[in-house]
């Protein structure tokens, strides 16, 4: 113990800073793995009451499904329309498609809706409907005027039979002008056109079509065929008269998609065919809707329900089967009593149940896009080890909700706080111990830096002091005799050496008052900088011939006036001027150079020796750096701090411009302080 305190400072620092490191690798180690291993006695102890858990939300949701069903299919309306069903009537067909559309917002649960009139469905529509004759479409109109209606209609069809194109058109126009329903004004505009391209007038029939497809589009045709599909694409002589680009072709594909008309399976079937032949469309491409997947449940109900379970279905009750390896959940409930047994029913919806079970669990079971925390897979499907699979009773038999690992151990975790305390500690532990960490590290580099700054200021000492100590060790020497010359020659370096430490001197102290806050008060003056930097280097000139250096000197004959301390300035200059000596390398050239650039003053002193690379350009302003191709040189490394210093405190700047091999200018800006020149006297 005694001798690690023997220990200079900086080995206790060192070790310090290895005990710091040591401490915070083991602390995080530790922190890792008391959380590993608290995880895993959580999930031991939390899988069976999380198991217990999802059984009972799937129960839960079980429950709902079947309120909902009961509700939606215990609807008086929907029991109404279904006993008073026509399944001829547009009418009637409409109004119960819009009716189990809000039952379907009502109860989400429910989709595809399907109605069974004995064994057969009548709802949606799967057979072609019956063509409408004309004497069907009268009984619309009031008696009234019904006579009138069929006279003017049978006086058009006896012109039509005699060839009279234009007389039969204009009985038919009449007819549409009669206050009767839209279906016979669109019949009677049909057969307008129909009249002319029969009599090969096709300009007067194009224009007879645009006419009906503006006024008439939706209505439908004796066949119950909207005339916007029998003329777009239903019939070959009339089609060809209408517009068909492919914009308007793609608008009716997405209308009759989507359930704009109504129609029957094999209709909707047809038009899609014809017009995905006219757009270019695969068939494996075919635009999905509600209205599509409609038809194509009701054709599977139709395979899957036979006449005997139809006639046992009283209350509501629940069906459950597969088709082409998709499960499928349906409730019916028989409606209305007598010879004519109408069934009524939906499918659940499987998306709904997934939504639900997702609420249920909370945000965490919403996986990723790629992956998925909670899915309804069968039941001969094999689950991952860590997942937990709960069976369906009610919905689904043969299906189970899959409930993936990581899902179990978010859902069982009520550990928060315990996470959130142990997490702050051991930050405040980290963050501690690199601050601790940090500010060691920092005394360690700033020992190094100190200890070669001691080392340099000694080399910077020894050789001014060593010639002081020759020089006047032999003009003390009484056995000599010297001339006046040589003797002042001797005493002006003995001046110049002494001059030379009182600069390292001060450098040396003016760097620790700034380190200790303490600045000097200085006293700035206005006016020319010229004077003072000429005064400078006549001072040091007779030093740089004495080192066999040529100096060059340009300070124009009037400057603009600048802020400035004679003394700080004189004693910068002499710092650059000293550091172009020590890197002049093999040139012994050196520039001072006083010019003015826009709204500035600059002093450069310029040298063509070793230069600087750009990496060094901004540490070689950081107090102790030197360069390492200059390290040999000596110094203390504080020159050219003192000198970016004092330029601040001037509010002014220092400039470097270097080149490898080429020589280094450092040019000392100034700001103007009056746009007037100043003038010497």
């Amino acid at each position: 113990m005694k001798a690690l305190f023997r220990w200079n400072r900086n080995s206790r620092l060192l070790l310090i800073q290895a005990y710091l490191i040591v401490i915070l690798v083991f602390t995080f180690l530790l922190f890792g793995f008391s959380v590993v291993s608290f995880y895993r006695e959580r999930e031991k102890v939390s899988r069976s009451s999380f198991e217990l858990k999802a059984k009972q939300v799937v129960w839960e949701l079980e429950n709902e499904i079947h309120r909902h069903a009961v509700a939606c299919l215990s609807n008086t309306e929907i029991q109404q329309l279904s006993e008073s069903l026509d399944p001829n009537s547009l009418d009637q067909l409409r109004h119960l498609r819009k009716h189990l559309q809000t039952l379907e917002k009502a109860h989400p649960v429910a989709r595809s809706f399907f109605l069974f009139d004995g064994k057969s469905i009548v709802f949606p529509r799967q057979k072609l409907p019956p063509r409408q004759g004309l004497q069907m479409l009268l009984a619309s109109i009031p008696e009234g005027l019904r006579p009138r209606f069929a006279e003017i209609w049978q006086e058009a069809e006896d012109q039509e039979r005699l060839g009279f194109a234009k007389a039969a058109s204009r009985f038919y126009e009449h007819a549409e002008r009669m206050n009767v329903n839209p279906r016979l004004k669109a019949l009677a505009a049909f057969r307008q056109g129909e009249v002319f391209r029969k009599a090969n007038d096709y300009e007067a029939a194009a224009k007879a079509y645009q006419h009906l497809l503006s006024l008439y589009g939706d209505q439908y045709d004796q066949t119950q065929t909207p005339y916007i599909l029998s003329l777009a694409v239903g019939r070959n002589g009339a089609s060809g008269l209408v517009p068909q680009d492919r914009h308007y072709l793609e608008g009716i594909y997405r209308d009759l998609a989507n359930g704009r008309w109504e129609l029957s399976s094999k209709q909707v079937e047809h038009f899609l065919t014809l017009l995905e032949q006219r757009l270019d469309i695969p068939i494996d491409k075919r635009r999905d809707s509600d209205f599509l997947e409609n038809f194509r449940f009701a054709r599977i109900m139709e395979n899957q329900l036979s006449p005997s379970e139809l006639k046992n279905i009283s209350d509501v009750t629940s069906r459950f089967f597969e088709y082409e390896q998709k499960p499928y959940q349906v409730y019916l409930t028989a409606v209305g009593g007598g010879n004519r047994r109408i069934v009524s029913g939906f499918s659940v919806s499987i998306p709904w149940v997934s939504n639900s079970l997702c609420d249920l669990f909370g945000d965490t079971s919403r996986g990723g896009e790629n992956h998925q925390t909670i899915s309804i897979v069968p039941k001969s499907q094999v689950p991952d080890a860590n997942d937990i699979c709960i069976p369906f009773s009610k919905v689904l038999p043969s299906w189970k909700v899959n409930l993936a690992g990581e899902l179990a151990q978010l859902g069982a975790s009520n550990d928060l706080p315990f996470i959130a305390i142990s997490t702050f500690m051991f930050f405040s532990i980290l963050s501690v111990g690199l601050y601790l960490l940090l500010r060691v590290s920092w005394d360690i580099r700033w020992l190094h830096l100190r200890s070669d700054f001691v080392s340099g200021v000694s080399h910077e000492f020894k050789t001014p002091l060593s010639l002081i100590r020759l020089y006047s060790e032999t003009l003390a020497d009484s056995d000599q005799d010297f001339t006046p010359e040589e003797r002042r020659g001797y005493i002006q370096i003995i001046t110049r050496e002494s001059e030379r430490m009182s600069r390292l001197i001060e450098n040396v102290l003016s760097f620790s008052r700034m380190e200790q806050g303490k600045h000097k008060t200085i006293s700035m003056q206005t006016g020319d900088i010229g004077e003072t930097v000429q005064q400078t280097v006549d001072a040091y000139s007779e030093y740089l011939k004495w080192k066999g250096f040529e100096l060059s000197l340009s300070i124009p004959s009037s400057l603009p006036p600048v802020r400035f301390n004679g003394e700080q300035l004189s004693q910068v200059i002499l710092n650059l001027l000293e550091n172009a000596t020590k890197y002049s390398g093999s040139s012994k050239l050196i520039g001072v150079n006083v010019f003015e650039r826009e709204k500035e003053v600059l002093i450069e002193i310029r040298d063509n020796g070793l230069g600087i690379p750009p990496e060094e350009h901004e540490k070689i302003f950081q107090p102790f750096y030197r360069a390492p191709q200059g390290s040999e040189k000596g110094g203390c490394g504080l020159g050219l701090y003192l000198v970016d210093q004092v330029m601040k405190g001037h509010d002014g700047r220092i400039e470097l411009e270097s080149e490898v091999g080429k020589g280094s200018a450092f040019r000392l800006v100034f700001k103007i302080m009056d746009a007037r020149p100043y003038r010497k006297k």
